[in-house]
């Protein structure tokens, strides 16, 4: 085991990813597998992720997701969305880091896992008027180019 990471920078680089989300209300699970590149874009790191989202019933969807991180106070990463609004801190010195984002009635509240760096994983769940699920994101460092 390596040390946990201590910045944004720490996360530069490509990762697979594989997430399972559980719908509570349809009782369905979909899955997610791809990949999250992290990358210097400015005074940023950019989280820029895609892959290809499974979910029973549905047909397949190509899915990205871009966010920004960048250090903030010792210890913590500023997650910010794609237009750079505030989202969440990641307290990196947390023995387990979470937070909780407040988006009109629904809230999402998320935990981090860096025990295992450089794989680590991030669990949200989200509850609101018409949601109710989780999902269980898992990232593993690429060794290789892909």
């Amino acid at each position: 085991m390596m040390d946990e990471p201590k910045t944004a920078t720490d996360f530069l680089g490509l990762w697979d990813l594989h997430r399972l989300i559980d719908d509570f209300a349809s009782g369905r699970t979909g899955e997610l597998v791809g990949h999250v590149a992290f990358a210097i874009d400015g005074h940023y790191v950019r989280y820029g992720e895609k892959g290809r989202l499974v979910i029973p019933g549905q047909r397949d969807l190509h899915a990205e997701r871009t966010n920004y991180w960048r250090d903030a106070s010792e210890g913590n990463i500023e997650v910010l969305f794609q237009d750079r609004r505030p989202f969440h801190i990641i307290q990196l010195t947390a023995g387990c880091p979470s937070a909780t984002h407040n988006c009109g009635a629904d809230r999402y509240d998320v935990e981090y896992d860096f025990s295992a760096w450089p794989d680590w994983s991030a669990i949200w769940q989200v509850k609101g008027p018409r949601k109710d699920y989780r999902t269980t994101s898992t990232y593993r460092r690429r060794t290789e180019a892909a």
